[in-house]
């Protein structure tokens, strides 16, 4: 869209009434594409590394390439949103995705697969950077509940998008036209972002509260903390998810997808029943049994098949470690499965309660407060793929995915002190 095209529908905007529905149901849209960007990478990360010769360490270094091209993106995403409006930055990353997609379905070495999976992340970066303070300026006194809303569709997207690549795996279709049909979903953004009204700002109020002055407050301070650490916990087994249970279920890719689409669901009541759970409990009750919930989940997940089923033989660890043992498969898969079920459901709203607590800790912040706070959740979200890496290429995944529990506790303790002080002393 040229720039006297843009200008002509922000005049629009401001002209007319906003169409809340619809700018929220292109949100909502936009979140089911950030989901395909992970869903598309964990479930074909076993077909590419034994195409490409990829060890766990690789492995993990180019399914957390996705963060670091976010992390790249995501802080300039509100930066240019706040002085340019919302229009071109979602248009620009709906165009990256799109690009970083179809370059992933022509790698044909590591290093090519890093640089498209950061490409694709970069568009992520400025889809996300801009989605959680364009919702909290539509509905400024519903931030908790919108955002969780909007936050849903990205496990929503993540169970579309398993159930559709299992279509394509049943059809016979491989890895490298599986991304071409992902990347061919941001178009629907392109089309919708370039025609509907979007409002100018996200800040209360006719000036913004500058993000120096924000980052300096000790309240935000601790919601950074806390978004990195909850970032990590939620990457980690999400971007883990298919190896760990396709390496318990004895090497069958099938059983990978099917986890993470069981995973997803998992996480999809979870982001659902928060605003419940908020309005009941708090948030602080929150963090605080949704942290042990998901400790108790990472601990199930490295117990061996054979302490929960009473079978003897081992769960195998994958093609890299070895054959699978005897036994049921399913049996095998089991702890993986129910325990990583238990980690996406309760961790789910970690990461937009924290971004509406921010919300409305900050008020007169404007998509730069989000934006910062995202990007320090990309960079929680860029070690988490990479620890349970290299901790896995000593332990096994099974090991890996107990050491991360150390992250809930971590985040249990900061969000459960933090809320229950007084607003003006947090």
């Amino acid at each position: 869209m040229t720039n006297q095209g843009l200008r002509r529908a922000e005049r629009v905007a401001d002209a007319a009434p906003l169409p809340r529905r619809a700018i929220f149901t292109l949100c909502c849209a936009s979140m089911c594409v950030i989901s395909f960007t992970v869903a598309g990478p964990a479930v074909y990360v076993s077909a590419i590394a034994r195409e490409l010769d990829m060890g766990y360490a690789r492995q993990g270094l180019f399914l957390s390439a996705l963060f670091w091209g976010g992390a790249a993106s995501v802080f300039l995403a509100g930066i240019l949103a706040d002085r340019l409006g919302f229009r071109p930055i979602l248009l620009s990353g709906a165009t990256l995705i799109a690009a970083g997609f179809l370059l992933l379905s022509a790698i044909r070495s590591e290093w090519e697969a890093v640089a498209a999976a950061g490409l694709t992340g970069a568009g992520v970066g400025m889809l996300d950077g801009v989605l959680t303070p364009l919702v909290c300026a539509l509905y400024p006194s519903e931030r908790t509940r919108t955002a969780n809303l909007l936050h849903a569709f990205y496990p929503a997207g993540i169970v579309l998008s398993m159930l559709g690549l299992l279509a394509l795996m049943g059809g016979g279709w491989g890895w490298r036209a599986g991304f071409v049909a992902l990347g061919m979903t941001p178009l629907v953004l392109l089309a919708g972002y370039a025609v509907v009204p979007l409002p100018r700002h996200s800040h209360e109020g006719e000036r913004r509260m500058s993000s120096l002055r924000v980052a300096r407050q000790g309240a935000f301070q601790v919601f950074a903390v806390a978004m990195f650490l909850g970032a990590a916990a939620e990457t980690a087994p999400t971007m883990w998810v298919p190896s760990l249970v396709e390496n318990a279920g004895g090497g069958r890719p099938l059983f990978g997808a099917l986890g993470m689409l069981l995973f997803s669901v998992a996480m999809l009541f979870g982001r659902v029943s928060v605003v419940a759970v908020v309005r009941r409990l708090g948030a602080r009750r929150l963090f605080v049994f949704g942290g042990a919930l998901c400790c108790a989940g990472f601990v199930i997940s490295a117990i061996p098949a054979g302490a929960l089923t009473g079978m003897a033989a081992p769960a195998a660890e994958g093609a890299a470690r070895g054959p699978a043992g005897a036994g049921s498969p399913w049996l095998e898969a089991l702890p993986a499965i129910l325990g990583l079920c238990g980690v996406g459901f309760s961790l789910a709203g970690f990461w937009p309660t924290i971004l509406a607590c921010a919300g409305d800790r900050f008020p007169e912040a404007g998509a730069s407060m989000f934006s910062l706070l995202t990007a320090i959740g990309c960079a929680g979200a860029i070690m988490g793929p990479i620890v349970v890496g290299v901790v896995a290429e000593q332990t096994g995944l099974r090991g890996a995915m107990g050491a991360m529990t150390v992250l809930p506790l971590a985040l249990m303790w900061l969000m459960g002190r933090a809320l229950r002080a007084p607003a003006a002393d947090f």
